[in-house]
């Protein structure tokens, strides 16, 4: 990943991961908590792994920020002519029905 796409991911999820400072511990910075997380990500190690090599728990909740920042820009809810074209695809490439009569 470029350090420009990290930079854009950082800008749209680093709100939603920022933790505050406590008077027990300084937070984890979001671009060390998003590094952390693709790093995760690319290398399907277990969380205990990472958690172990970066000497940070194993949180999840970067992953879901990814997911709620981005959802919307990559994977929006298909509209009706949309799914009809995809059955319609669907029924040309495979030469199944989508199973309409049934319903």
């Amino acid at each position: 990943m470029s350090k420009d796409h990290f930079d854009e991911l950082l800008g749209k999820v680093g709100p939603l991961i920022t933790k505050a400072d406590t008077s027990m511990r300084l937070s984890i910075g979001p671009a060390e908590r998003l590094a952390i997380c693709l790093r995760y990500l690319a290398t399907g190690d277990s969380y205990r792994t990472i958690a172990f090599s970066y000497r940070v728990g194993h949180a999840r909740e970067v992953a879901g920020a990814i997911w709620t920042a981005l959802v919307d820009e990559t994977m929006p809810v298909p509209q009706t002519e949309d799914w009809r074209a995809i059955a319609a695809e669907f029924q040309e490439r495979w030469n199944f029905p989508n199973w309409e009569h049934l319903s």
